[in-house]
């Protein structure tokens, strides 16, 4: 799906009881005025601009703009109001170019009717007035500012002598507009309307491309459609908009639409043009709006990246977890975001590229760290920036057994780069990570509700551990996390594509909690995030590439099976020693596994255990005091290497156990590896399963052994000069070898 931004302008007015006056005001709700300022004593000036073609030749007659009681009685200068074309200031002053008169602050508003009404013209008006703040009361402040509600960028600008030290437009920041109130003189039909572009668009050449436009409502009647026209370099057209909903019979009720326009097909700047004719079926009068254009092969996406921290264990993590997802949820295009876990199951690195000092923190593209709650408000703002870069990745295969994702990072400039110094890195991600096990620390368990609709509903009022999360955005391997410059030129023409190729083992990710398991858990859920960075590591642009396709068999890490070398049964076949021993590598890597216990990692106490199994029996066998003295208490598993327990012993790396039992046919060990909550079995290393060890051929040892003309051989191999009564061994004569009971 295309998307389309816009700067949403939203205005209003109301009718008069003369339907050749209108009230002109950005509190189109008609939202009670709420404070604001910075308590300081100052000289505060606040502006407004009405810049709309259905307003051109409308006369600015007065304004008005509601204050507080409080304000009413602190001490201030005098009051003026002021229309100006510029917002202007000098020697801390600020200076209209059209008027500046007294304004009258009584009965909690400050209004002013200018002596000369003013008539607007098409570069439009800037409405507004000052109120010096001479003394600030320590007990009340001072907030001089009456707004609601809003975010367009002309609904609010603010000069403050000491806090706000040129003018500027505040509405974005602050999420809100003046409440202010201007009075417009002028003939209104009964079908008018206005059309209003974005101030520029970037297309791409030779389509047929939809743009957002608003239109405005400045007659009588309900406006239901709009007929326009439209001229672009080499390309024009004419075409009718039906309107549905229709917009409201209200003076400068608006909606935000979109027309369709053929692009020229060379790249370049142009000039849009776009000419409202007529308001349902009716010609009015012709207004036009203009916008600039830029033609390009490709429509630069700005995708800040959002860099996350967070952990289950972290009980006011959920407010990022909700930040996350809702973003996930309204930017499904646009929003690239990683998630860094630390100490649990998706935790796969211990140092980040950002530096941070608590839980939950997060940043967009490597900014100050903030708290993630924020995310939903600010995120948006630097989305909505223009672009000059454009990333995008492609997911393929590298290998035939398709376990290692190669992944291929796309980035090209609207313009040509000279000395930029880029670098680019690949992070992979996976989605929809969950466990029953998983617990989510929930400090929100007896808040009251916040007003964030994910926040309340999965968190707030609910147990203090929560399960049944799903996990995205998981970063499972950053290799290069400030990115790689090499292959990346000095110089890059304008629309060059430059590539960067990433290539993940899947069999190589790896968690450091649980110790070395890899939690990817479906092949079809991960995708790449690449990344541009600029050469001191900060993030220019991102972009996200689709799901991998199904891949080949992951190789989960597995605790290596023991080596049975030896089996001793008694006569009577009520029990049997069995020596064994388990392999200390695990991943690959030595002398990991300490017989006895071991610290490893996040100073859990570990346990390298083994359990054995009796006649096929699908449950462990049970290691009893009875039986065996100097445990501390009955068990199915046992420290591997553990001393001081009878019919148990440990020399050499390995153990040998007297197993008690009835009729023992045959003997399978396990070994167990404890990390923490978490359980590493190995397969079951079996002796008899296919020939019982009561069925093995008996035969006579001290017939066999004064012959000489045979060798025996314990279970692993290894020569055996006099075995022992009962020993299982491997009997070889010539070329002929079997099993056999002493």
């Amino acid at each position: 799906m295309k998307k389309i931004s816009a700067i949403m302008v939203a205005l209003a007015a109301t009718f008069a009881a003369n339907a050749s006056i209108v009230d002109f005001t950005y509190n189109r709700a008609g939202d009670v005025a709420s404070r604001f300022g910075y308590d300081k004593k100052e000289v505060v000036n606040v502006a407004i601009r009405i810049k709309e073609p259905g307003l051109v030749g409308c006369k600015v007659t007065s304004m008005s703009v509601p204050v507080s009681v409080n304000l009413e009685a602190t001490t201030l200068g005098e009051c003026t109001a002021f229309l100006t074309t510029e917002l202007k200031r000098e020697n801390k002053a600020n200076v209209a170019n059209i008027c500046t008169e007294a304004a009258t602050l009584k009965n909690g508003q400050l209004s002013c009717t200018f002596s000369e009404p003013y008539t607007i013209t098409e570069e439009g008006v800037y409405v507004g007035y000052t109120i010096p703040v001479e003394e600030v009361s320590a007990s009340v402040g001072c907030k001089p500012i009456a707004v609601v509600a809003g975010t367009d960028a002309d609904g609010l600008y603010i000069y403050a002598t000491r806090s706000v030290l040129n003018w500027t437009s505040k509405s974005v920041d602050l999420g809100a507009v003046s409440a202010m109130s201007v009075t417009l003189d002028g003939e209104f039909a009964a079908d008018a309307a206005g059309i209003s572009l974005n101030s520029k668009y970037a297309l791409v050449g030779g389509e047929k491309s939809e743009i957002m436009v608003k239109f405005s409502n400045y007659g009588t009647n309900e406006l239901k459609s709009v007929e326009y026209t439209y001229s672009i370099g080499d390309k024009s057209g004419t075409a009718v908009k039906e309107l549905s909903p229709a917009v409201e019979a209200s003076f400068g009720s608006f909606v935000n639409s979109t027309i369709s326009i053929d692009v020229p097909e060379q790249s370049g700047t142009y000039n849009l043009e776009v000419t409202l004719k007529k308001a349902n079926g009716v010609e009015c009068s012709a207004n036009k709006s203009t916008a600039e254009v830029s033609v390009a092969p490709f429509v630069p996406v700005n995708r800040p990246l959002v860099e996350e921290f967070t952990g289950l264990w972290c009980g006011w993590c959920p407010r990022g977890y909700a930040a996350m997802e809702q973003l996930d949820i309204d930017f499904p295009e646009t929003f690239v975001g990683l998630a860094y876990h630390n100490s649990d199951p998706m935790a796969v690195m211990s140092s980040y590229p950002v530096g941070i000092s608590g839980y939950p923190s997060a940043t967009i593209n490597r900014g100050t760290v903030f708290d993630p709650g924020n995310l939903t408000s600010s995120w948006p703002k630097e989305a909505a920036k223009i672009a000059n870069s454009n990333v995008q990745v492609e997911l393929s295969w590298a290998n035939e057994e398709k376990t290692i994702l190669r992944s291929t990072t796309k980035v090209r400039f609207l313009e040509n780069q000279k000395g930029a110094d880029f670098r680019i890195g690949a992070c992979l991600v996976a989605d929809g990570l969950e466990d029953p096990s998983w617990e989510q620390s929930n400090y929100y368990y007896n808040s009251a509700p916040t007003g964030v609709p994910l926040l309340d509903e999965l968190f707030v009022g609910q147990k203090a551990a929560v399960t049944g999360l799903k996990f995205n955005d998981v970063v499972l391997s950053f290799p290069n996390p400030y990115g790689v410059a090499q292959g990346i030129p000095a110089e890059i023409k304008q629309y060059e594509e430059v590539t960067y190729v990433e290539d993940f083992d899947l069999n190589a990710v790896r968690n450091i909690e649980k110790f070395f398991t890899n939690p990817i858990q479906n092949i079809e859920k991960l995708r790449v995030v690449g990344v541009l960075f600029d050469k001191a590591g900060a993030p220019v642009n991102s972009g996200s590439s689709a799901y991998s396709t199904a891949g080949g068999k992951i190789n989960f890490v597995g605790v290596d099976t023991p080596v049975i070398s030896d089996v001793v049964v008694a006569a009577d076949g009520a029990s049997a020693d069995v020596t064994f021993t388990c392999p200390t590598t695990y991943d690959g890597k030595q002398d990991i596994l300490i017989p006895n216990g071991t610290k490893v990692g996040s100073n859990e106490t570990t346990y390298f255990h083994f359990s054995i199994y009796v006649n096929g029996s699908s449950e462990p066998y049970k290691f009893t005091t009875d039986n065996y003295p100097g445990l501390t208490r009955n068990a199915t598993d046992v420290i591997f290497g553990v001393t001081n327990v009878e019919n148990m012993s440990f020399a050499d790396n390995k153990m040998t156990v007297k197993v008690f039992g009835s009729e023992i046919k045959n003997i399978g060990v396990q070994t167990n590896y404890v990390y923490g909550r978490t359980t590493l079995n190995s397969q079951i290393a079996a002796f008899g399963d296919e020939t019982s060890i009561r069925e093995v051929e008996a035969i006579d040892a001290d017939s066999e052994i004064s012959a000489g003309k045979v060798s025996f051989f314990d279970l692993q191999g290894r020569a055996i000069g006099a075995p022992r009564a009962g020993q299982i061994v491997i009997r070889k004569s010539g070329n002929n070898a079997r099993v056999v009971k002493f």
